[in-house]
């Protein structure tokens, strides 16, 4: 019933539509989450011949989280994230504490608002190793559709060398692009941007390709989010490749400027 409402639903036609409906709330009065789920939906947004009702959204959601709904949990999050009046204050604790249910259950929106919550402290504790695994697992190159905030964040973790051990960061990388590969290359970023702030050994010494480990793999996984159409990263490219001579990036870009690898991360 609900895999069937849900395509009259999207046909758009006023009969399928209301035939939609019709199943999706026989499917609710069942028990079904998922059901209740997406008349919520309808109802937050005054959809599919519904009224606009946040209260019965709310309403809606709950009962559908309670029954291990992940989507319900999320939109529940996101309802207190945003804030709605009289239904779903906007607390960023609460926010976050639905959050973590539905991320619980590999739902990637979860994911991905929890790992920002995370890095800005905003509702839980500021927990960098913890929003970093979670945005590795949503830069896996498996995960469909992509999402690019997730390995231009991680990039920038690494340039920082705060990356957490334990994080393959090379299976979230492209291989290596060869010449005419169409892939990305370092020579790709940086000419004539006129901007400062090239690539430095950091402390801990210098390095035969003069770019620290962590940094190697922070602006590799920027030109990964960079190729994901990601318009932050290409200008954080931009500005760190300025000044870098093109055979260190070539070799940053095959894997073998960083004086070492992921293992020393």
């Amino acid at each position: 019933m609900v895999r069937l409402g849900v395509c009259l639903l999207r046909d758009g036609t006023p009969e399928h539509v209301a035939e939609g409906r019709g199943l999706l709330e026989v499917a609710a009065d069942l028990g079904d989450p998922e059901a209740k789920n997406n008349l919520a939906t309808m109802h937050a947004g005054g959809h599919g011949g519904l009224a606009l009702d946040a209260a019965k959204a709310h309403t809606l959601y709950l009962e559908a989280a309670a029954d291990g709904c992940a989507d319900a949990m999320f939109n529940l999050g996101a309802m207190h994230d945003r804030g709605e009046a009289g239904v779903a204050p906007q607390d960023a604790s609460a926010a976050a504490h639905w959050f973590v249910q539905a991320a619980e259950k590999n739902h990637f929106e979860a994911a991905h608002a929890l790992a920002l919550m995370e890095v800005a402290g905003r509702g839980v504790a500021v927990d960098i190793a913890s929003a970093s695994r979670r945005l590795a697992k949503l830069a896996h190159p498996s995960v469909t559709p992509p999402y690019p905030n997730a390995p231009y964040l991680l990039g920038l973790v690494a340039l920082k060398g705060q990356l957490p051990p334990g994080i393959d960061v090379a299976s979230l990388l492209p291989d290596p692009p060869s010449s005419g590969s169409g892939g990305v290359r370092g020579s790709d970023f940086g000419g004539g941007s006129g901007r400062s702030g090239g690539l430095r050994s950091g402390d801990g010494g210098d390095d035969p390709g003069g770019v620290r480990a962590s940094q190697a793999l922070g602006v590799r996984l920027l030109a990964r989010a960079a190729g994901l159409g990601h318009a932050q990263a290409k200008d954080q490219l931009e500005a760190l490749l300025t000044g870098v001579p093109e055979d260190q990036r070539r070799a940053l870009f095959s894997g073998n400027g960083n004086g070492g690898g992921a293992g020393e991360l």
